[in-house]
């Protein structure tokens, strides 16, 4: 079974790559493009 990648962006930002969700405080967490290894917005490699 392979994963793809959601194309509908709606749970990132120019800080995370992947929000899990918010603080109390509305503060958002999750996964950041650094951890991720990647540039903001860049794309992500398709596997052949």
């Amino acid at each position: 079974m392979k994963n793809h990648a959601v194309e509908n962006n709606t749970c990132q930002d120019d800080t995370f790559f992947y929000i899990v969700g918010y603080t109390s405080g509305g503060a958002p967490y999750g996964v950041t493009w650094e951890e991720m290894g990647l540039e903001p917005w860049q794309a992500l490699e398709e596997e052949q």
